[in-house]
């Protein structure tokens, strides 16, 4: 009797180790979901990142309507793009461009806030400034510039995730995508890796907050193209 009772227990085990959520009426998230949430938390950011900008250049640059489409960062990623090649691109490499340029924001906007630090230090010590208003000021945008990190490492751990799940299914994405090379997604200089930021020369305050415009510029147009990314990524789906 208890060699039976073992034996069906033993059964009970192995069935519950080799189920699928599915046979308990539970469905693991699909890819279609995947990207809709991804798109979701895109749109969030971008609208963070715009009210960002606004209170960077009312409160830094002295004029919320400021606007110079001369400035131009080179170690960005490139934030225009061709429609007809863009829509050509494969899914792993349209991934690996998303990964790479989440990575190289994140890194520009750590630079950034460690300034921001250092200018509200200075200016907490008694140094006057021109523009601005303040230590408090340089504060709050340090913290909403810290949220904006962490809402892009979500989003840069959702997109590993969904290309995670594309080399499991596909053989398209033979190597890491730092090795690969798309020149239709790159128009500028290559970014910077994510433990290293850009190389920095002595420059004037006023050049130090321009080059914070154009970061928080760019990842609003970068996001939009982003969220286009996982509109057509979801679109090219088969149907569940």
């Amino acid at each position: 009797m208890m060699a039976m009772w073992w034996t069906s227990l033993l059964a009970v085990l192995l069935y519950l180790t080799h189920a699928t959520p599915s046979c308990f009426g539970l469905r693991q998230p699909s890819r279609h979901s995947s990207f809709t949430n991804s798109l979701r938390v895109t749109r969030s950011v971008r609208a963070s990142v715009q009210r960002l900008l606004l209170a960077y250049k009312e409160q830094l640059l002295g004029d919320k309507n400021f606007e110079d489409k001369r400035l131009v960062l080179e170690s960005l990623p490139a934030v225009n793009f061709n429609y007809s090649t863009w829509v050509l691109i494969k899914d792993a490499e349209r991934l690996c461009w998303d990964a790479d340029g989440l990575r190289t924001f994140w890194v520009h906007l750590e630079t950034q806030r460690h300034l921001l630090q250092r200018e509200g230090s200075t200016a907490r010590a008694g140094t006057t400034q021109r523009r601005g208003r303040g230590p408090r000021a340089h504060s709050d945008l340090c913290l909403s510039i810290q949220h904006i990190q962490m809402d892009l490492r979500d989003l840069l751990k959702q997109v590993n995730a969904q290309l995670t799940l594309l080399n499991s299914t596909k053989t398209d994405l033979a190597f890491p995508c730092s090795a690969r090379a798309v020149p239709v997604r790159v128009t500028q200089s290559s970014s910077p890796t994510a433990t290293s930021p850009p190389r920095r020369t002595p420059r004037s305050l006023w050049a130090q907050r321009q080059e914070g415009y154009v970061v928080l510029r760019d990842l609003n147009r970068f996001l939009f193209r982003l969220a286009l990314d996982f509109n057509f990524l979801k679109a090219n789906l088969p149907p569940q």
